[in-house]
C-alpha cells in the first residue's frame, strides 16, 4: 500500500497555495531563516531524543544538502498522515512537557528553500520514507537502516560561494537557537548538538563577569554582568524570550523604544530556563500565569545574589555572607507582601499580649499565693482586675461536697467603684454547734502575722482545732469585714490544719452592722428602672421580693468572662457603676452578684457579696468567686452567676487561655517574640553594616553599577539590594546607600568633597570626591552640592566699600536687607574661573561651618560675563537687571537645589515691585 493512498486534503492543493499558507502562518516568526532549526530541534526533544547530528554539505549535483538526524522514538505511517502533513494539527496538544504544540512548526523547514525533502523514520519495528518535491508531490521510498529516530534530509541550489560558508551558516544557524538544548527527561540536562561532528552545546550561563549558575526545581540558568541589560528565558533550552529588565516578564515594566545603552554603566544579564512556560504560537510572547510570577521573583533574587557577590568580590561565599544572603532574602519576601508583614507583626504582638492579659488585665490569675495576708488585699472595684490575689492556695478539705469558701466579705458600697473590701470593720466571731457534720481543713500557708484562714460560708473556724505542723496552736483568732485573721510566729512554710462546724444563726443584726449592710447613694442618683423596681416590690414579702430581684437580673445582665468585663469597664472610667453596668450589660460573678447585691439593698433587704473560692471533690477551683449573702432571720446564700439549677461546683468557671496550672511558662512566648525582634535587627544591622573595603577594582565596577541603575532603574528591579546596600564612599571611611543618597538630596541635602577641601569635614555625611572612579559620577547626579568650586572660588561677604563701587551690587545688596527673614546674603568673588552667578545654601552642613555660610549665598563673580552685561544695564534698567541675573542664577546653576530658590525669586519680584 501506498503511503499516500488517503493523502490529506492540503496535498492536493497546487503548489502556490501550499507556499501562501506556509508563508502566511510563519509571519509572526521573524524573518530569520535558520528558524526551522528551532522547530526540528523542538520535535527531536519531545521525542525523547538524546542526540541530534546536524550534517551540511554539497552534493554530487552541486547542491547543498542538510541533514537533521535524532534518536527519538520516531513517527508512524499514521501519525505523520495525520500530524505531519497536515497544517494545525499537533499530536502534542495535551503534552504539557512538549515545546511545540501548535501543528506548523515542520512546515517552517520551507524556510530553506529546499526543491527536495526527504523523511526517514523508525518507530519500534515500523520503518517508512517518503519524499516531497517543489511541487509538494509525496512518494514513498525504501526505508533506510535506522536503528530509532528520524532523519530529514533538505537539498536546494547553492547560495553560498562554496561549501565551507555553507557550514559556517548551518553552525551558526544552529548555536542560535540549538546551543542550550535541554532533554524533556531529566530536565535541566544539556541535549548533545552536533554541526559536522563538532559539538555546539553550552550550558545555560550567559558570557560577563561575577557570573554564577542557579537551580532551583523547575527553573534554572545563571546571572552575570554585561555592558547592556538582558533577560533571556529559554523554554526547554530553545529562546522563547528576550527582554531588557525582570519587570518586563510579567507585562509590568515599560519596553525601553530604543535599545541604545550608555556603555559606561554595568547591567544585570540573567538566562532562565522553565520547561514548563506557556508561549504563544510564534514563540516569541509569553503568557500570563503564575509560571511568570515564580519566574519573575527568582529572577530577582538572583540580580540580589548577583550583587552580593560583586560586593564579596566574586570569591568563595562565606558563612556570613551566606547567612546575610539569607537575611535579604527573607527581606525581598516580606516587600509587597502584606500577609507575610502581618503574620510577623503577630509574631511580635501575641506574646505581648498573652503576657498582658496575664499578668495585667488578669493579675487574679497569678501563680499559687505563698502567704495569705491581709496586706495583700487590694480589693478596689467590682471587676476583679485590681491586683486581688486570685490563684486558690494549696488547700485540701473532707469531705468533698461543694462549698464557698470565704477569704473575705465585700460590704461597702462606693457609687464610683461598686463594692469593695474595707478593711479594719471589727466583727464578732460567732459561736458553733457540733450537731452537723464539720469541715476539716489543711492548708499549706507561709507563717506570717495577719494570715487570712479561707471557710466555707455558714460555718465557723474552731480555734481549739488549729493545728500547726500537727502541733497545736494557741493564737487568737479575728473576725474583720467577713475574713478570719491569725497571727502565726513568723516562720518557714508549714502545714496549718483545722476544722469548722456550722455557725450559730442570728435572728437580729446588731443596728451598725444592719446599717452598714443597707447603706445606698441618695435616692436621687438610683436609675429609673431601679426606682421602678424599688416602687413596685414595696408591699411584697422577702421571699418574693427576691425572685423579683433575680428576675431583673436575668433580663439585663448577662454572664461574661472577667477578662472581656475588665477590658469593657476600663473604657468607660467615668461616671457612675451602676448605670455602667446597665450600659455594658454584662458582667463576671462579682459584678453581677454585686449588682444583685445593690438591687436586694433597694428592696430593704440586708445584703453583702462573699469572696472567695468555690471548692468541689476537696479542692478549690483555681480562680476567685463572687456569691451574695443577704439576711432575712438567718443568713441565706444565693449566686446569680450560674444558672439556677446549678450548684457551687458549677460556679468554678473555666480559667481562660493562658492561666491555670497546665498553661505554658511565660518565657515561651517571650522567647518567641524575643526571636522575631532579633531576627528584624539582624537584617536591619546585617544590611546597612556590611562594609566595603576601598578597593579600586571593586570601586570602579559598583561606580559603574550605580550610573546604570541611575540611567535605567528597571534593569536592577525596585527590589534589588543594590538600592539599600552601602556603595557611595564617604569622608568619614564609611559608606552610603544610594536609596538614602536620593532621599537626602530631596530633604537635608547631599554633598561632596575631595580631602583637600577646607569644607570636607564640616559634616558627618559628605561624599568622597577625592574617589576617580565615583568623582564623575557624582557630578551627573543632579542635587549633589560639590563643595570643590565653592572653595576654589573664595567666595567672601560683600563689604561697604564694595557697595560703593559698584551700582548692581549696591542694589543687590539692598534687596538682600529687605529679604533678611528669608536667610539670604550676597557673596562676592573676583576670580575669573569662578562659576556663573548662583544660589549656594551649604548651611546645612551644621553649626561647624564659618558664619558667612550659615545661609544661603547668592554668589556672584565680578568677572564673569554675565555680571560684567548686567553690570552694564544696571544704571539705565535696575529692577529688570536684577531679575534676570537672579533668574539667570536660579535656572543655568549646575549644582544647587534650583527648586528650593523659587521662593526668594518671587519675593525678589514683590520687593522690587514695592520700591519707588
Amino acid at each position: 500500500m501506498s503511503f499516500m493512498d488517503s493523502p490529506p486534503s492540503e496535498t492536493l492543493l497546487p503548489a502556490a497555495e501550499i507556499l501562501r499558507w506556509i508563508r502566511d502562518g510563519f509571519r509572526e516568526y521573524g524573518p530569520d531563516r535558520w528558524l526551522f532549526l528551532r522547530e526540528l530541534a523542538q520535535n527531536s526533544r519531545d521525542a525523547g531524543a538524546d542526540k541530534i547530528e546536524i550534517r551540511a554539505f554539497r552534493n554530487d549535483l552541486g547542491r547543498e544538502c542538510l541533514e537533521f538526524r535524532d534518536n527519538g522514538c520516531g513517527m508512524t505511517r499514521q501519525t505523520a498522515r495525520d500530524y505531519l502533513f497536515r497544517f494545525y494539527a499537533s499530536s502534542k496538544e495535551n503534552t504539557s512537557r512538549a515545546a511545540g504544540r501548535f501543528g506548523i512548526g515542520f512546515w517552517s523547514v520551507w524556510r530553506f528553500g529546499p526543491v527536495l525533502l526527504r523523511i526517514f523514520s523508525r518507530h519500534k519495528n515500523q520503518s517508512w520514507a517518503v519524499e516531497v518535491d517543489a511541487e509538494f508531490h509525496v512518494e514513498e521510498l525504501p526505508p533506510a537502516r535506522l536503528e530509532s529516530g528520524t532523519l530529514i534530509v533538505l537539498q536546494r541550489p547553492a547560495a553560498f560561494r562554496n561549501e565551507a560558508s555553507f557550514q559556517d551558516a548551518v553552525k551558526l544557524g544552529a548555536s542560535r537557537y540549538c546551543r542550550h538544548l535541554m532533554r524533556c527527561r531529566p530536565a535541566h540536562r544539556i541535549l548533545p548538538v552536533t554541526v559536522n561532528g563538532q559539538l555546539i552545546s553550552r550550558p545555560l550561563r550567559p558570557p560577563g563577569s561575577f557570573g554564577h549558575s542557579f537551580r532551583n526545581r523547575r527553573i534554572s540558568g545563571g546571572a552575570a554582568l554585561g555592558e547592556n541589560p538582558e533577560i533571556r528565558i529559554f523554554s526547554g533550552g530553545l529562546p522563547v524570550w528576550r527582554g531588557t529588565s525582570i519587570a518586563e516578564i510579567t507585562g509590568d515594566g515599560e519596553r525601553p523604544s530604543s535599545p541604545q545603552i550608555s556603555a559606561h554603566g554595568l547591567y544585570p544579564v540573567i538566562w532562565m530556563e522553565c520547561p514548563d512556560i506557556q508561549v504563544d504560537l510564534s514563540r516569541r510572547h509569553l503568557l500570563r500565569d503564575t509560571r511568570l510570577t515564580r519566574l519573575r521573583r527568582r529572577g530577582e533574587r538572583e540580580i540580589m545574589r548577583l550583587f552580593s557577590r560583586i560586593l564579596d568580590q566574586g570569591g568563595k561565599r562565606s558563612l556570613a555572607g551566606r547567612i546575610r544572603d539569607g537575611l535579604e532574602t527573607m527581606t525581598f519576601f516580606l516587600r509587597g507582601r502584606t500577609w507575610l508583614k502581618a503574620g510577623l507583626i503577630l509574631m511580635l504582638l501575641i506574646p505581648v499580649e498573652i503576657f498582658l492579659l496575664r499578668h495585667w488585665l488578669n493579675p487574679g490569675n497569678a501563680a499559687t499565693l505563698e502567704q495569705l495576708t491581709r496586706k495583700e488585699i487590694r480589693y478596689t472595684r467590682t471587676t476583679v482586675d485590681d491586683g486581688v490575689a486570685g490563684a486558690a492556695p494549696d488547700l485540701i478539705y473532707s469531705p468533698g461536697k461543694n462549698l464557698y469558701f470565704r477569704l473575705f466579705s465585700a460590704e461597702s458600697f462606693d457609687s464610683q467603684r461598686g463594692f469593695v473590701y474595707r478593711p479594719g470593720v471589727p466583727e464578732t466571731v460567732k459561736g458553733i454547734g457540733r450537731a452537723e457534720e464539720s469541715i476539716h481543713v489543711r492548708l499549706e500557708i507561709t507563717a506570717a502575722p495577719d494570715s487570712l484562714l479561707p471557710y466555707p460560708s455558714g460555718y465557723e473556724i474552731d480555734p481549739s482545732s488549729l493545728r500547726w505542723e500537727g502541733h497545736p496552736l494557741r493564737a487568737e483568732l479575728r473576725g474583720d469585714s467577713g475574713a478570719r485573721l491569725i497571727d502565726l510566729p513568723p516562720g518557714s512554710s508549714g502545714i496549718l490544719s483545722y476544722s469548722c462546724f456550722p455557725a450559730k444563726q442570728e435572728n437580729l443584726l446588731n443596728p451598725e452592722h444592719r446599717r452598714r449592710l443597707q447603706s445606698l447613694p441618695p435616692r436621687k442618683q438610683w436609675p429609673a428602672e431601679i426606682r421602678e423596681l424599688s416602687e413596685k416590690v414595696r408591699n411584697l414579702s422577702i421571699a418574693q421580693r427576691v425572685t423579683q430581684v433575680k428576675d431583673f437580673v436575668a433580663r439585663k445582665l448577662t454572664p461574661q468572662p472577667a477578662a472581656d468585663t475588665a477590658r469593657r469597664f476600663l473604657r468607660l472610667k467615668a461616671g457612675d457603676w451602676t448605670r455602667r453596668v446597665l450600659a455594658i450589660r454584662r458582667g463576671d460573678c462579682d459584678v453581677i452578684n454585686g449588682f444583685a447585691v445593690l438591687l436586694l439593698r433597694h428592696v430593704g433587704i440586708p445584703a453583702r457579696m462573699g469572696i472567695g473560692w468555690v471548692g468541689t471533690n476537696g479542692r478549690l477551683a483555681p480562680r476567685l468567686h463572687a456569691w451574695i449573702e443577704y439576711h432575712h432571720q438567718s443568713w441565706h446564700y444565693l449566686d446569680l452567676s450560674i444558672p439556677p439549677s446549678a450548684g457551687p461546683a458549677d460556679s468554678a468557671k473555666p480559667a481562660p487561655l493562658g492561666s491555670g496550672p497546665d498553661a505554658p511558662p511565660d518565657w515561651i512566648p517571650i522567647t518567641g517574640g524575643l526571636v522575631s525582634l532579633i531576627t528584624i535587627a539582624a537584617i536591619v544591622w546585617m544590611r546597612r553594616r556590611r562594609r566595603i573595603t576601598r578597593d579600586p577594582e571593586k570601586d570602579a565596577v559598583l561606580s559603574r553599577l550605580v550610573l546604570g541603575a541611575l540611567l535605567y532603574p528597571g534593569r536592577w528591579g525596585s527590589r534589588s539590594s543594590l538600592w539599600s546596600s552601602a556603595v557611595l564612599p564617604l569622608m568619614n571611611g564609611r559608606r552610603l546607600s544610594l536609596r538614602r543618597a536620593l532621599s537626602r538630596i530631596q530633604g537635608k541635602g547631599l554633598f561632596c568633597a575631595s580631602p583637600e577641601n577646607p569644607l570636607a569635614h564640616r559634616c558627618r555625611i559628605i561624599l568622597d570626591s577625592g574617589s576617580p572612579h565615583f568623582r564623575h559620577l557624582y557630578r551627573l547626579i543632579y542635587g549633589i552640592v560639590d563643595l570643590d568650586p565653592i572653595a576654589k572660588a573664595g567666595i567672601r561677604a560683600v563689604m561697604p566699600n564694595d557697595r560703593e563701587k559698584d551700582l548692581l551690587l549696591d542694589q543687590l545688596t539692598v534687596l538682600g536687607e529687605k529679604m533678611k527673614y528669608r536667610g539670604w546674603r550676597v557673596g562676592i568673588t573676583n576670580k575669573a574661573e569662578a562659576l556663573p552667578p548662583q544660589w549656594i545654601d551649604i548651611s546645612l552642613l551644621g553649626r561647624k561651618l564659618p558664619r558667612f555660610w550659615r545661609r544661603p549665598v547668592l554668589a556672584i563673580s565680578l568677572r564673569h560675563p554675565a555680571y560684567i552685561k548686567a553690570a552694564g544695564r544696571a544704571s539705565r534698567h535696575q529692577k529688570e537687571t536684577i531679575l534676570a541675573l537672579i533668574a539667570e542664577s536660579l535656572t543655568e546653576a549646575p549644582v544647587l537645589f534650583g527648586h528650593a530658590f523659587e521662593v526668594p525669586s518671587i519675593l525678589a519680584r514683590r520687593v522690587l515691585k514695592e520700591r519707588p
